[in-house]
């Protein structure tokens, strides 16, 4: 086999496989929007109520974990830690 036809052939396959990959962190994403700025700016009582909002303790804390997850560690340390802020505010909320 040439060369030109083994790089069709994975080339081809690779596409195929992309159109079936159906990810679900596009669906969450598309799902709920958060205002601009929200995490790098606001407070984590304006986090925590952002998430929260008609939402019930799963929802408000998956939000929460898909930011830092997805950040990583492009996270700054104090946008971190106003999101580790909001998530016990959030907990308090539901618990209260």
């Amino acid at each position: 086999m040439k060369i030109e036809d083994k790089i069709n052939k994975y080339f081809n396959k690779y596409l195929v496989e992309k159109k079936k990959v159906n990810k679900w962190s596009n669906k969450v994403k598309t799902k709920w929007h958060p205002p601009e700025g929200l995490f790098s700016n606001g407070t984590a009582q304006e986090i925590a109520d952002a998430v929260s909002q008609g939402e019930d303790l799963k929802t408000a804390m998956a939000r929460l974990n898909f930011f830092l997850n997805r950040g990583g560690s492009n996270v700054t340390p104090k946008i971190r830690k106003k999101v580790e802020q909001a998530k016990e505010l959030v907990r308090k909320k539901y618990k209260g």
